[in-house]
């Protein structure tokens, strides 16, 4: 009997202690959901924060690039600072150059964007441009640290007037500091983003001590004591919230062991005015690296209630759980130990159970129902008794069901749990959960089933819309064109988009698992590993650019954002959001490109809109005309115009314009300063993908330069054809003299002849007509050369047509007896009479230089059987005669022959050679004869070939 008693009363002390283990399990339970609800509420809304911030600074870092950092914009500022009397006009200009654009980037929630100079005055305020030229670096310490630093800087800040957000770059010009340009955003736009994954009201909170330190008194009029704390001030540019004094009360109380200076993120659960609501508190650090400032959101916490009215219901049903075990024990040990409940008892439970009960016999038919399984499907107790289980089956689960009894019935204790579909007797039909066992049933123990059927209708809908918002949040994130993927703290994918599946050209089934090193190269995944373990370390990654390699092999431009992320299993992973911006990257690059291309062509550029009007000039435009940009933009071309060109003029350029969409010619154009000056314009129309006109560029060359440099050169070569006339005058003379010698020696020898006659008075007066003949031979002679000498000097201001052959045996007769003379053979190969239309005089010249080239070449290398060889041919070319002089003097050095034909380039001594002659010669054959002239050399032996167009108009005499 006492160990009966002791039995019992360890039998009770052990449900006790079950009873409170529960009861503490409970508690620790709804803590640690409670503790992971919060810092699933503290992670989004510090990661909303994170990602606004990089949002807001990646979106001023593209305006800035493409806005801002331009040299344009940077040569302004550093003019303004050293050109104080303009600082009015430049402010206007920077101020329109960036208006529109800084009203797109308000909308988005930037309050300001400023420059200063780089001693911190400010230049231009965007948002009130009529106040400026304070020393902003002395209120905004940002401001101060950029300007110390000339690096980017950014965070939030307490200036002496406001506090908030600021985005600060330094403009660096060829690497000199000439300012500086911020972006300014509040507290407030910041919860504008924030507010669309976590709706409620949110409050700034400064510290007291901070702002104290810097901001002026008259400004923290704008800054109040916070109703959380005496220590911070709250900002008012948000909506005011309601509290009455209970709830501040209460929220102070519960403040009151909290120290909020410790910055550590926390919610904090409370009720206004009964209504459950949660504080969640998120420290944010200032631009110094200290924190200073909340952002405070409150939000709904009906979930925390829930939560707490959850964890009551568990306590009482387990406290009566318990009652009822500690009073079933009581009862059965009043029975028979082998009675394990009275019938009574058994009867209450199965009858006022909460799920369906039912016992069914071998043929299917019900022996027992409780009321719970005849209210679930509509009939009364002895309805469900008349019938059998398959009476009440949907007909598509019938056959399984059957089966399953089957099995059931086969072997006692047998368990089946399914889900089925049930009728009801309305003809609708629920969705029930039915666990089911075999036994023995009655004196004859026949082979029966006990069932228990609950209702899980609304659990299969809760599925079934769980599933549906799954299918949907992934068909979302699917549509979303970045690539979205989460990854394990082993590096390993858990989790990817299809955009993120398409560029990595594999399946997710593929991915699930693996890691970078599965598919991209050592070197990168190297890389991104190193990205990972910052961001799942806590290190917080700025949106960064960087090149990944895709399933095709291509380098592509991603801008990835990462941040932490806590798995279903408590780990910490990384969510990585990465966006293809190649084109964009290669756009920007291209576009940076073309500007410096523009900027510093030396041709006048000129953009215009499709009407005209100029969008538009370059730096060389403003060179070339005397107008600036600003002069010009807006305004149409024809402020250009001189008056120099008819209105017929205009017309038929623009027609060939439209028509071929291209036009180019000299024109004369006015400067700014009234001058007129001829340029070369080319004009281009622009068209869009539809094929519209959208601009039209010019690029215009100032011919001023070139038509002087032409007026020179045309100067010089006449300077250098008469020098080079003086030149040959002189060898002619020479050659006059050789070509005199022998008839004057003539005549000489016939007058003494004839006065030897005259003296011995042997007069013959047929001798002496044959001496008297023999000298007027001679002096005709002498009077031809002469005509030869005054023709090739006489000068020519018509073209003449003559047979090629006329023209050389008119040069030999001048130079065969300096030939001749020198024992040099002169060889005339095939005779050529094809009709030339030249300037007599100056192609005798050309050939005249060839040859006293050739002969000064024979006397210098002192060539034994020295020879010249001409002949003419027509060439392979239609049209053209070709006249080859060629001779055996040594030949031209291969690294002088490019350079034989230059001005004043010579290989003779100084005395012999002006280095004209030849350069001379190329004027005359190239200019004056539409010819070409070019020579070759190989051993020992050099070839002058000419090139002249055969004249096929007229009679070869006119």
């Amino acid at each position: 009997m006492r160990f009966s008693n002791f039995k019992n009363i360890a039998i009770y002390l052990l449900l006790l202690f079950s009873w409170f283990v529960l009861l503490l399990y409970f508690i620790i339970e709804h803590r640690h959901m409670l503790r992971t609800q919060d810092e699933f509420q503290l992670n989004g809304l510090a990661g909303n924060y994170r990602s606004a911030y990089r949002n807001f600074e990646s979106q001023y870092g593209l305006f800035f690039e493409n806005n801002i950092n331009q040299p344009f914009i940077k040569q302004l500022v550093r003019n303004a600072q050293n050109n104080e009397s303009g600082q009015d006009r430049l402010r206007e200009i920077l101020y329109s150059q960036l208006d529109n654009k800084f009203k797109n980037l308000q909308k988005i929630g930037f309050d300001n964007i400023a420059f200063t100079f780089n001693d911190g005055t400010v230049f231009l305020r965007m948002n009130n441009p009529a106040y400026y030229g304070d020393r902003i670096d002395k209120k905004r310490p940002l401001i101060k640290q950029v300007i110390s630093s000339k690096q980017y800087k950014s965070g939030f800040e307490i200036g002496n007037v406001v506090a908030g957000f600021t985005f600060c770059h330094p403009l660096i010009l060829n690497g000199e500091f000439v300012g500086v340009a911020f972006a300014s955003i509040s507290a407030k736009s910041f919860t504008r983003e924030i507010n669309l994954d976590f709706p409620g009201n949110f409050e700034f909170i400064i510290s007291k001590q901070e702002l104290d330190m810097t901001m002026l008194e008259d400004s923290k009029k704008k800054y109040p004591q916070s109703h959380l704390s005496d220590k911070f001030y709250m900002d008012t540019s948000f909506e005011p919230i309601t509290h009455d004094h209970n709830f501040t009360t209460d929220l102070k109380r519960q403040l009151k062991n909290i120290n909020l200076l410790d910055y550590n993120p926390q919610t904090i659960h409370t009720n206004i005015s009964g209504f459950p609501e949660a504080l969640s508190l998120i420290p944010i650090k200032m631009s110094n690296g200290k924190y200073g400032a909340y952002f405070v959101h409150y939000g709904d916490d009906k979930h925390y209630a829930n939560m707490k009215n959850e964890l009551i219901i568990k306590l009482v049903s387990i406290s009566f759980l318990f009652i009822i075990l500690i009073s079933s024990f009581r009862a059965k040990h009043r029975l028979d130990k082998e009675l394990e409940i009275s019938e009574s008892e058994y009867r209450m439970l199965f009858q006022q159970a909460a799920v369906g009960f039912c016992y069914v016999h071998k043929s299917g038919t019900f022996l027992k129902v409780n009321e719970k399984l005849c209210d679930t499907l509509g009939y009364t107790k002895e309805e469900m008794l008349q019938q059998s289980f398959t009476d009440v089956l949907h007909p598509d689960e019938l056959k399984s069901a059957i089966e399953s009894f089957n099995l059931l019935l086969l072997k006692k204790g047998q368990i089946h749990n399914g889900r089925y579909r049930l009728l009801k007797k309305d003809g609708s039909y629920l969705w029930t959960n039915v666990f089911a066992r075999s036994f023995l049933a009655g004196i004859d123990n026949e082979k029966a089933v006990i069932a228990t059927i609950e209702d899980i209708s609304g659990k299969i809908l809760a599925e079934r819309l769980l599933d549906e918002q799954s299918k949907q949040m992934q068909n979302i994130v699917d549509g979303v064109p970045s690539m979205i993927f989460i990854k394990n703290n082993k590096h390993e994918w858990v989790f990817g988009s299809q955009a993120f599946c398409n560029f990595m050209g594999q399946s997710f089934d593929n991915l699930y698992g693996k890691s970078d090193f599965d598919f991209l190269p050592d070197k990168e995944a190297t890389r991104i590993w190193a990205d990972d373990d910052k961001v799942m370390n806590g290190e917080t990654l700025p949106q960064y650019e960087e090149p990944v390699t895709n399933a095709k092999g291509d380098v592509r431009i991603l801008m990835t954002s990462k941040t932490p992320f806590k798995l279903l299993d408590g780990s910490m992973g990384l969510l990585a959001i990465a966006t293809d911006i190649t084109e964009h990257h290669e756009a920007r690059r291209t576009s940076a490109m073309l500007r410096k291309f523009f900027d510093n062509t030396a041709e006048g550029m000129i953009i215009t809109d499709n009407s005209g009007i100029i969008k538009s000039v370059n730096r060389a435009f403003t060179r070339i005309s005397g107008y600036e940009a600003n002069e010009v933009i807006g305004k149409k071309p024809s402020l250009l115009q001189s008056g120099q060109h008819s209105k017929e003029f205009y017309t038929q350029m623009w027609q060939e314009i439209l028509r071929n969409g291209r036009w180019e010619g000299e024109m004369l154009n006015k400067r700014k300063n009234g001058e007129t000056y001829p340029e070369w314009l080319t004009i281009t129309q622009i068209l869009d993908d539809n094929g519209n006109i959208e601009n039209f560029i010019a690029i215009t060359i100032d011919m001023t330069q070139i038509h002087n440099d032409r007026k020179k050169l045309e100067e010089q070569d006449k300077m250098i054809l008469s020098q080079s006339r003086f030149a040959a005058m002189g060898e002619m003379i020479s050659m006059i003299a050789h070509q005199w010698r022998q008839p004057i020696t003539a005549i000489g020898m016939g007058a003494n002849n004839m006065l030897i006659d005259i003296e011995l008075d042997n007069i013959d007066a047929e001798v002496f007509r044959t001496h008297l003949k023999s000298i007027g031979e001679q002096v005709q002679f002498l009077s031809q050369t002469i005509d030869d000498f005054r023709n090739f000097f006489k000068p020519q201001a018509k073209l003449q047509v003559l047979p090629l052959d006329t023209l050389v045996q008119s040069a030999v007769k001048i130079v065969g007896k300096s030939l001749e003379s020198n024992g040099i053979k002169l060889i005339m190969g095939a005779v050529c009479n094809a009709p030339v239309k030249v300037h007599e005089g100056e192609f005798i010249q050309v050939l005249l230089v060839i040859l006293g080239n050739a002969k000064d070449a024979f006397v210098e290398n002192n060539v034994k059987n020295p020879e010249i060889t001409i002949q003419c041919t027509p060439t392979d070319e239609d049209k053209f005669v070709e006249l080859l002089i060629n001779d055996n003097a040594g030949g031209i050095p291969e690294t002088l022959i490019d350079k034989i034909f230059e001005p004043y380039f010579t290989t003779k001594s100084a005395k012999n050679g002006t280095g004209l002659g030849l350069y001379i010669a190329k004027t005359v054959i190239a200019k004056h004869q539409d010819g070409s002239i070019g020579v070759r050399s190989q051993n020992g032996e050099t070839c002058f070939w000419i090139k002249l167009p055969i004249f096929e108009e007229g009679d070869i005499n006119e």
